[in-house]
């Protein structure tokens, strides 16, 4: 089951990121995985882990929490800029392998890999120089320039796999002159700070 607590009244813009398909979305419930703070921030009971209110232009919408029977699986921040740009900050436990899959960190990397390239078929890698993985802090990342119905698109992943959860980050936005990769900064910054306070 997800529950949901949502930050705004109404999405502007769709979200381009996926939930599993099985999950239910129960409004009604009060959030026991998470709490929001006066600030906004949104943390992560099991492990510590903030979620900003704001991540550069883009404002969190909403938490859902991923639940099983009783079962704590983790908690996704979703947000969107007022230009329609979206990302999500998650925190999954790395022994569920219907959120991140089987095996160990490489393979978990690999599944968020494919589901990117399964949503954009034609994505190309992009080397920005800064914003890809760091080996020092366990953090993977790759970037990619893709088409979505039609228009250019920019999409970021992140992730860091600690053994017990996994950390991750995705974007998609549209190229924005000279800042064309602003967002991918700020939303991959947010990750490391994130992961940074759990546990």
């Amino acid at each position: 089951m997800i529950r949901s607590c949502f930050a705004a009244a109404a999405l502007a813009a769709p979200l381009l990121l996926a939930v599993p398909a099985a999950a239910q979305d129960d409004e009604t419930e009060a959030p026991s995985t998470y709490v929001v703070g006066d600030d906004g921030a949104a943390t992560h009971n099991a492990t510590g882990a903030t979620c900003p209110p704001m991540v550069g232009e883009l404002q969190m919408l909403q938490v859902l929490s991923f639940d099983r029977e009783g079962d704590h699986l983790g908690i996704s921040c979703q947000y969107l800029s007022e230009r329609g740009f979206t990302a999500s900050i998650s925190f999954l436990r790395a022994d569920e392998p219907s959120l991140v899959g089987t095996g160990g960190p490489a393979a978990r990397w690999n599944r968020s890999l494919y589901q990117i390239l399964g949503n954009y078929p034609a994505a190309l890698p992009a080397n920005v120089g800064g914003l890809e993985g760091d080996t020092a802090s366990g953090l993977r990342g790759a970037l990619f320039t893709a088409n979505a119905n039609g228009l250019p698109v920019r999409v970021g992943l992140w992730q860091i796999d600690d053994g017990s959860w996994v950390f991750r980050a995705q974007t998609v936005f549209t190229p924005n002159g000279d800042s064309g990769w602003q967002t991918a900064e700020d939303v991959r910054a947010a990750l490391i700070a994130a992961q940074s306070t759990a546990n």
